[in-house]
């Protein structure tokens, strides 16, 4: 019954229904109480939004699935609205009381913005192989500035939200280690395809860039300790300043850890803007991607910059996010390069100049 169904444009309205009910859901926990949607289905409606956002990428890549045209307008005017309003009352708010936003609106700014994201990723998700050969650069080269923005509105937010997503083993780590796994896994078949075409040279660069992402994402989930529960031995505890099973939380190294910072970001920025002026470096195919990605390495070299200037800065509220900007800016340097001469190709004609 289902099979028969999910076949041509049914599958399109199946959905785009989906979405539809998903969006309901948030929109019930974001006026009023937001627990809501946890009294009826034992899950609050946040739980929700990444097996939504994975369905939605499954039925596209198997089935071809997009939304009906009025859905997509509907989504998209419902981003543009959304974002307006939580600018605003992020800003509202900021030196307002903690509960000033939900005593004028009754509105929850974290579940607007679940909605928010969700809108906006289902809109690219949506988007037709044309479009992103069309496309793909600008949303790298605009995609920092849009995630910088939704961060700083959230650390407008009260009651220390801000604080709470940056914490150990909470969201920002979470994703800085999901970057870095998935650069890791990228450069499996890269590797397989350089065994094969003898092209030892690249080998041994993507065997170097695949151990380190692996080496830095273990690290930043304390290679599965608080997940597993075992113990941190007393003689680690004693030159860990985390107590945790970390190499960069080690006193003889953490004062290292915002040095490479700096110097990663400075890179990136530097190269980045210098295949940009000139025109030599643009035929050296493993600085080129730098130029659509200083955007990832410019706030991270701000903030670590001044980092440098205050003791014990790297333990900064924002040090988890800059971390975040610089491991994406690392890895999807690498991916880049990898597949480089393909993507080229599909360059808008107004970033081939440069």
């Amino acid at each position: 019954m289902l099979s028969k169904l999910l076949v041509g444009k049914n599958i399109d309205w199946f959905l785009t229904f989906f979405l539809g009910i998903i969006l309901g859901l948030l929109a019930l926990d974001s006026y009023g109480s937001p627990q809501t949607v946890q009294k009826f289905l034992s899950v609050s409606a946040s739980q929700l939004l990444i097996p939504a956002i994975l369905m939605q990428l499954l039925f596209r890549r198997l089935l071809n699935a997009r939304y009906i045209p009025l859905a997509k307008y509907g989504v998209m005017g419902l981003a543009l609205v959304l974002s307006v309003i939580i600018i605003g009352l992020s800003f509202y708010g900021a030196n307002k009381h903690p509960n000033a936003v939900y005593t004028l609106t009754h509105l929850n700014l974290s579940q607007l913005t679940n909605i928010l994201v969700l809108a906006g990723l289902s809109l690219l998700i949506d988007q037709t192989l044309s479009w992103w050969r069309k496309h793909w650069a600008v949303v790298l080269i605009i995609a920092p500035l849009v995630i910088f923005l939704l961060f700083y509105c959230v650390s407008l937010w009260p009651l220390n939200f801000f604080k709470e997503i940056v914490k150990e083993d909470h969201l920002v780590e979470n994703l800085q280690f999901w970057v870095l796994f998935l650069g890791f896994v990228s450069q499996i078949p890269v590797l397989i395809q350089h065994f094969r075409t003898k092209k030892y040279h690249r080998l041994v660069f993507s065997s170097i860039m695949m151990f380190g992402f692996a080496l830095v994402a273990g690290d930043e989930i304390s290679w599965g300790q608080r997940l597993l529960g075992f113990e941190t031995g007393e003689s680690l505890q004693e030159i860990n300043r985390q107590g945790e099973t970390t190499f960069h939380n080690l006193y003889l190294f953490e004062w290292l850890v915002i040095y490479a910072y700096t110097s990663l970001s400075f890179m990136g920025v530097l190269l980045g803007f210098s295949v940009w002026l000139y025109s030599r470096l643009r035929s050296w195919q493993l600085l080129s991607p730098l130029a659509l990605l200083i955007g990832f390495f410019i706030f991270p070299l701000i903030f670590f910059a001044q980092q440098l200037r205050v003791m014990w800065g790297v333990w900064h509220s924002w040090s988890e996010v800059a971390e975040l900007s610089l491991y994406s800016g690392l890895v999807l340097w690498i991916v880049l390069f990898e597949h480089w001469p393909k993507l080229q190709k599909f360059l808008p004609t107004s970033l081939k100049k440069y």
